[in-house]
């Protein structure tokens, strides 16, 4: 399973032409040191119907995040991730609206 954390308000809800971090977690037996063979990650702005791709990132501590650049005008955005792992299991996590940006 493929999770995103973002620091978001109690209403879901991240300030519009704005950057902001994601963190991305995974579960299961993806989750173990050297387990992830690949993950893609797109992000939607439109209530998923289009999607565009964008870079997930590991820190130096080996935590996966993306960092995203919000439309300066209110939206929605989603999130899709693609996970393989070495023993070739796949997963695809879907949310065509994770939250919402206003100004």
């Amino acid at each position: 399973m493929v999770s995103f954390t973002p620091k978001l308000s109690l209403t879901s809800i991240a300030k519009a032409g704005t950057k902001l971090t994601v963190p991305i977690g995974i579960q299961g037996p993806a989750a173990k040191k050297g387990a992830v063979k690949s993950l893609t990650v797109q992000v939607s702005y439109d209530g998923g119907r289009t999607w565009k791709p964008t870079k997930a990132r590991t820190s130096q501590g080996g935590d996966r995040y993306l960092t995203l650049t919000h439309p300066n005008h209110p939206t929605t955005v989603g999130l899709k991730a693609t996970l393989a792992d070495r023993d070739g299991n796949t997963v695809t996590e879907t949310l065509p609206t994770a939250y919402r940006t206003v100004t």
